[in-house]
């Protein structure tokens, strides 16, 4: 049957606004329930309750008879919820519909399409009369940063088309459920993250408990089952000789059960194992069986299996090879590749360490302080913490006077000071130092080799004069560095000063660095969990914290406030007109004015205040330890601060944005968070009405000459 050309009447709106053909059941709250819908599918937790959300939001301001939403996964388009679907339709076909079918075609399209008007398929036996005849659908993309999620499909038992009004609409529900969805994966894969780096944590907590290498060579084998699925894992270790020896070996597939320990001996340069131990190279195959660099294990028939070869590298030597393989062609990804790498940076430490304990009894007490150190740094993920833990047990370990752990900024070439044995005041923690005035600094960080000066001109003739200058200003007599090298990147130092000349042996030496490496590798997890727990809870347009993270921030202030009595504030805003500049302009030049905006109000706040981007261009700050009144100061700040300023473009005149504001405080306000949020927000939208009635005011004075 062909469609009507004339749109339906659920969208077409009359000289009064009233839609020309009667409207449709819930049509009519379009308008008003858009802000509404954005709110719940927002605060969705998990994408079945956005899908189902949109669902229900599209019947209600559309008109549709029915909706279908599937969600773009590997392998097709899986179905995730539907909706009043007449028989025949969508939710009849398979679960996964493929990714080159017609789906993704309509998926990728710039926005809601018309899908040919078709004859809906006759029910079996009992269907219903109502599932036959015509319909109509409209296929609207889930799109979010240019990414397909998915698409909704819109049915209606009509030949009509829906409105361009309704279209529109349309397109504007799933673009809320569509960041609400990119936003649900992002919190997912960061919280993965943190779950698989716990996993290694705590496998690093085991391998350095083990006294020998094959005990190692097992808990590696055994922890990296928990965060990489393989059918063969093996771990070997390089002999004085370049013999490459399996020390564990894990086969769970048939053709990986049966074969001889023994065969899997290598040596360095011989196959893609012994390849990765001549360049220090990690390498991700999608079938090793095509690489020129692979070799038969004897006993074994060719398959195609892929693999992640690593190296294991200590003091950016390799001192061993971790090789994982699985059946069929790529089976692996670089997240792999990446866990396996931070789990060979990990077991490198505990290798080298079961081979000092086995070769260096008599430095029983130094070893027992680099496992200490070992433990005491799997308890900590903060940075702080991390820093002052490596200070005090290489300190220990040394018997020196102070160590200071500082972190590398390689592309600014400067050191930021974060930990100190004994502890230093706070104030002393936050500047960067360049190291272009330090010479031999500069040389041990991106050298990395540890180097030893002392303020002796007759033992170290060839000191920096700058590093002797710095001991002389701290009254010590030498400094021992040691890089922080993890994964072959300098990432940190670390300074052992003492007053008096200290000869460290080598067995010592070899200690301090193995601490260093422990210390270098829980530095790296650190900065790691840090910038994957800012991707979780900051908005990457403004670098502020997002929604939910305000939430709970807020919580937790009400909560400190109620013990201890103090006052607290809010200050909800947003920007005006900011719909009218993204339609205008673009969401480029919307984005860029986020940036700007975001920029003025950190400039106006207290290093105390917590600024977050609460929604599309709203901004909500917490302030601590703050009344009413100075809240009140606060909020006029910001005001004036959007006053004197305007954004601009390299080379382009200004653009005055304006900000509403609203205030409120607690307990005044109300006595939970909930209560102040809501009443700051319902002032700013009394304070948005003030300014509209305002400016229309004034526009209706300059009509009639009323002077200014």
């Amino acid at each position: 049957m062909c469609a009507d050309p004339r749109e339906d009447g659920v969208g077409s709106v009359g000289p009064r606004g009233e839609s020309s053909a009667g409207r449709h059941p819930g049509a009519g709250h379009s308008e008003v329930a858009i802000a509404d819908v954005a709110a719940r599918i927002a605060g969705a937790g998990d994408p079945s309750a956005v899908c189902r959300l949109l669902a229900d939001a599209l019947i209600a301001s559309t008109g549709a008879d029915g909706v279908s939403v599937r969600l773009r996964e590997s392998d097709g388009f899986h179905l995730a919820v539907a909706v009043g679907m007449p028989a025949g339709i969508d939710h009849h076909l398979p679960q996964a519909l493929p990714l080159d079918g017609r789906l993704g075609e309509l998926s990728t399209a710039d926005g809601p399409v018309h899908v040919a008007t078709i004859e809906a398929a006759k029910g079996g036996r009992g269907a219903s009369p109502a599932a036959t005849g015509p319909v109509t659908m409209l296929a609207v993309p889930l799109t979010a940063d240019g990414a397909s999620l998915g698409v909704a499909l819109l049915v209606r038992r009509s030949p009509r088309r829906f409105s361009r009004v309704v279209v529109a609409l349309a397109g504007a529900v799933a673009a809320q459920a569509a960041a609400r969805l990119r936003d649900l994966a992002t919190i997912a894969e960061a919280r993965a993250w943190a779950s698989d780096l716990d996993v290694i944590r705590k496998a690093s907590a085991r391998m350095n408990r083990e006294s020998s290498v094959e005990d190692v060579g097992r808990v590696v084998v055994e922890e990296l089952r928990r965060v990489v699925d393989y059918h063969n894992c093996r771990v070997y270790l390089r002999e004085r000789d370049d013999s490459l020896i399996p020390v564990a070996f894990e086969g769970r597939v048939g053709p990986y059960e049966t074969v001889d320990p023994a065969a899997l001996r290598t040596r360095v340069g011989l196959g893609v194992t012994g390849w990765v131990a001549a360049t220090g190279e990690p390498v991700l195959l999608a079938n090793a069986r095509l690489d020129e660099r692979s070799l038969q294990i004897p006993g074994t028939e060719p398959v195609d299996e892929s693999a992640v070869v690593v190296p294991v590298l200590y003091d950016r030597a390799v001192i061993g090879v971790i090789t994982l393989s699985m059946l069929g062609a790529d089976r692996f990804g670089e997240r792999d590749l990446r866990l396996v790498s931070i789990l060979a940076d990990q077991a490198a430490v505990a290798f080298e360490n079961a081979r000092l304990l086995a070769a260096r009894d008599r430095l029983t007490s130094e070893l027992r302080g680099l496992l200490e150190l070992a433990t005491d740094l799997v308890a900590s993920v903060d940075r702080r913490q991390t820093a002052d833990v490596i200070a005090r047990h290489i300190c220990l370990a040394a018997g020196a006077d102070e160590v200071a752990v500082s972190d590398w900024d390689a592309e600014a070439r400067t050191l930021v000071f974060w930990g100190n044995e004994p502890p230093r005041p706070p104030e002393e923690y936050a500047e960067a130092l360049p190291v272009h005035a330090y010479p031999a600094t500069a040389d041990v960080i991106e050298g990395q080799t540890p180097l030893l000066v002392r303020d002796d001109p007759a033992a170290d003739p060839a000191a920096d004069p700058a590093e002797v200058a710095f001991l002389r200003s701290e009254g010590y007599g030498q400094e021992l560095m040691i890089p922080l090298v993890a994964g072959g990147e300098s990432i940190g130092l670390v300074e052992v000063l003492t007053k008096e000349r200290v000869d460290f042996s080598e067995a010592q030496l070899d200690i301090l660095r193995a601490m260093a490496n422990s210390g270098a590798v829980a530095w790296a997890d650190a900065r790691l969990f840090e910038r994957t727990r800012a991707l979780a809870d900051r908005d990457p347009l403004t670098g502020f914290y997002n929604h939910r993270v305000f939430r709970e921030r807020l919580g937790e202030e009400v909560m400190r406030a109620r013990r201890s009595g103090g006052p607290l504030a809010v200050i909800m805003s947003d920007l005006d007109d900011f719909k009218l500049v993204n339609d205008t302009f673009g969401h480029l030049m919307g984005d860029d004015i986020l940036r700007w905006a975001a920029s003025v109000i950190r400039a106006t706040l207290r290093a105390s205040d917590v600024p977050a981007r609460y929604g599309g261009d709203e901004f909500a700050i917490l302030l601590p330890d703050t009344d009413a009144a100075s809240a009140a100061h606060a909020a006029q700040r910001i005001e004036d601060a959007f006053r004197a300023s305007s954004f601009a473009r390299a080379g382009g005149t200004g653009i005055p944005v304006g900000l509403g504001v609203g205030v409120a405080a607690y307990p005044e306000d109300g006595p939970t968070a909930v209560e102040v949020l809501d009443a700051a927000d319902q002032r700013l939208l009394a304070a948005k009405r003030v300014r509209a009635e305002r400016i229309d005011g004034a526009r209706i004075d300059g009509a009639r000459g009323t002077p200014r």
